[in-house]
């Protein structure tokens, strides 16, 4: 009886991580006259290929454009997540669009970024 109350507070527990995660990861529009890319890659150690995609949405929340490919793999979820975001660049500046913004949950290619853009980085060359 112990084990089964146990199991059933880390499957609680879960629950309630798992809520919290949707809530903060829950789509905002972006201001009015812009328009929002969302952008992602996944990886894994054990696949030989990678993926990544983009959307973009204007302030109504409606699907203006998507891109999605399928990649070799690359060396880690960082690079993926950089050429994810390299390649929605890309596409979407070809789209001639003035006001928009790129958002991705990857907080690390966010930093290299940051980093980039203040000639700091040296692994971010493939921003270029």
């Amino acid at each position: 009886m112990e084990e089964w109350r146990n199991q059933k507070e880390v499957k609680e527990k879960g629950s309630a991580t798992n809520l919290n995660a949707a809530k903060r990861a829950q789509w905002t529009p972006p201001p009015e006259g812009w328009v929002k890319c969302n952008v992602d890659g996944t990886w894994s150690q054990t696949n030989a290929h990678c993926g990544i995609s983009w959307v973009l949405r204007d302030e109504q929340g409606r699907v203006l454009w998507i891109g999605a490919r399928k990649l070799p793999k690359v060396h880690s979820v960082l690079e993926v997540k950089l050429e994810a975001l390299r390649w929605a660049i890309l596409r979407v500046t070809g789209l001639s669009y003035d006001k928009v913004i790129f958002e991705t949950d990857s907080q690390i290619s966010i930093d290299r970024g940051r980093i980039y853009s203040q000639g700091r980085c040296g692994t971010c060359p493939i921003l270029i």
